[in-house]
């Protein structure tokens, strides 16, 4: 009774073979994960000096790093330990600055955000700076290749791969993933776009119950709201068949009955 209007779509979306190429990365000890060299700047004019801080006044400075950052010391020091984030300063005249200038780092994936913070009554260039921190370096590379032979028989090769996702972690999970995209689209498996009432309770990725002419359940994929001026609250779905797995809980299931064993 909530659909308005059902349609089926002949876009069938098959997937028959998988191919994953995917970095493992693990975190390292702490190192040195950026360096910067500005020793001439002071004697550069303020506009191409990046690291001239005025008088009394503040700088943001954004570095990039080559590889994601697990943990970094956020705050380098004036003149600090060299086994840790430090920088250098001088004045204006090339006379090492030694007090009056702070930084406090924020850190993000893949980059930070500097920002120093001068005292001083005259300008500043700071001429090196070294960060420290954990990156998370290339460890190995996963190459996973799956496919389902008698839907490539019968549909020719249908190819999903994925070569931009980082976060696979291991083979096993690379199997698993792919795994279930051949059991749910390696054959033909037909999407339907739904007019319905609207359910603001709706996600993607919601399982739904469709119990008029093409009776069975979905996945949503796509979900677009509308409100008429009339205050009508209407969605349009696409929904793709799917097949809900039930459990088999030890000492509570019966073989063959209300659960099945999967």
């Amino acid at each position: 009774e909530n659909i308005i209007e059902i349609t089926p779509s002949r876009t069938d979306g098959i997937v028959n073979r998988v191919k994953i190429t995917s970095d493992i990365r693990a975190v390292q000890d702490s190192q040195p994960i950026f360096s910067m060299a500005n020793e001439n700047g002071y004697q550069q004019l303020a506009s191409d000096d990046s690291y001239r801080i005025e008088s009394l006044g503040n700088k943001d400075v954004w570095i990039s790093f080559d590889d994601p950052i697990w943990s970094a010391t956020l705050s380098p020091v004036l003149d600090g330990n060299p086994d840790d984030s430090y920088f250098t300063a001088f004045d204006l005249a090339g006379d090492p600055v030694s007090s009056g200038i702070t930084a406090t780092g924020y850190l993000f994936s893949d980059s930070m955000k500097i920002t120093f913070t001068n005292t001083n009554n005259f300008a500043v260039s700071i001429s090196f700076l070294e960060i420290w921190g954990q990156p998370a370096k290339v460890v190995d590379t996963i190459k996973y290749n799956a496919y389902d032979s008698d839907s490539v028989d019968k549909f020719g090769e249908m190819i999903l791969e994925i070569s931009d996702n980082d976060y696979f972690g291991s083979y096993n999970n690379a199997d698993s993933y792919a795994t279930n995209i051949l059991k749910t689209r390696a054959g033909y498996s037909p999407t339907m776009n739904l007019k319905v009432k609207g359910n603001p309770a709706l996600q993607l990725g919601d399982i739904i119950h469709v119990d008029y002419k093409y009776i069975g359940d979905y996945k949503v994929v796509g979900i677009k709201s509308s409100i008429t001026n009339g205050g009508g609250f209407t969605q349009e779905l696409t929904v793709e068949r799917t097949e809900i797995m039930m459990p088999f809980i030890l000492d509570e299931s019966q073989l063959d009955g209300a659960d099945v064993l999967m």
